[in-house]
C-alpha cells in the first residue's frame, strides 16, 4: 500500500499467473496426445526460461553471479522439473470417454499394468448377468442404489457405500428404479474392460 493507495501490481501478476498456469494445463492435456512427455517438459522450460530472462533484460535487473545462476536454476529444473516428469510419465491418458458395454450402461476405464479403475453410469432396470471373475472387485456406488445377486442373497449397496468381491465369486449386478454412477477398483485387470 502506497499513500493509502492498494499498489494492485502483485495482483494483477498473480491473476496473469493463474490464468498462464491454466491455459498450460490445457494445452500440456491436449498436446500429450503428439509430444512425448519428456519432450514437452523441455520444451515448456525453455519457453518459461527464455520469458524470465527476457524480463530481467526489459527491466535492466542486475545478473546474478554465474554461480548463483547454476544453484538457482539447477533448482528451478530439479525441483518443479522432476515432479513434472515423475507426473506426466504417469500419464497414459488423459480424456476418459464413456462406452457402452451391457444394455444400459456406460463405463470408463484406466489401467497401468496390475490393477483398474473402472467408472459406470447405469440405468434403472439394468443388469449385469451372473459372472465371476478372477479379479477381486470393490465398488463404490456414487449415486443410486446397486445390488449385488450372489448365490445365497442380494446385497443393496447405496450411494456412499462399499462392497468388496473376492477373485471368483458368482454374482449378478443390477439397478431397480433408480439410475446408478459407481466406481469400481479391480486387481489384476479385467481384460474385458481395457478394450
Amino acid at each position: 500500500m502506497r499513500n493509502g493507495r492498494l499498489n494492485s501490481t502483485p495482483i494483477i501478476a498473480l491473476v496473469l499467473a493463474a490464468a498462464c498456469w491454466g491455459a498450460a494445463t490445457i494445452i500440456t492435456k491436449h498436446v500429450l496426445t503428439n509430444i512425448p512427455p519428456l519432450t514437452l517438459l523441455v520444451l515448456q522450460l525453455t519457453i518459461s526460461v527464455s520469458f524470465l530472462w527476457m524480463i530481467v533484460f526489459a527491466q535492466r535487473l542486475p545478473l546474478p553471479q554465474r554461480r548463483d545462476i547454476v544453484r538457482l536454476g539447477g533448482i528451478g529444473i530439479l525441483n518443479p522439473g522432476l515432479a513434472y516428469t515423475f507426473g506426466l510419465l504417469g500419464v497414459t491418458r488423459t480424456d476418459l470417454q464413456l462406452r457402452e458395454d451391457v444394455p444400459g450402461t456406460q463405463l470408463w476405464a484406466v489401467s497401468p499394468e496390475h490393477t483398474m479403475l473402472t467408472y459406470f453410469e447405469v440405468q434403472p432396470h439394468s443388469r449385469f448377468e451372473r459372472h465371476q471373475h478372477e479379479s477381486e472387485q470393490i465398488t463404490l456406488v456414487l449415486d443410486g442404489e446397486l445390488f449385488f445377486e450372489t448365490t445365497s442373497q442380494i446385497i443393496a449397496v447405496k450411494a456412499g457405500e462399499v462392497i468388496a468381491l473376492p477373485s471368483n465369486v458368482s454374482h449378478a449386478v443390477f439397478t431397480r428404479e433408480h439410475p446408478v454412477r459407481a466406481v469400481d477398483a479391480w486387481s489384476p485387470v479385467r481384460e474385458h474392460y481395457r478394450r
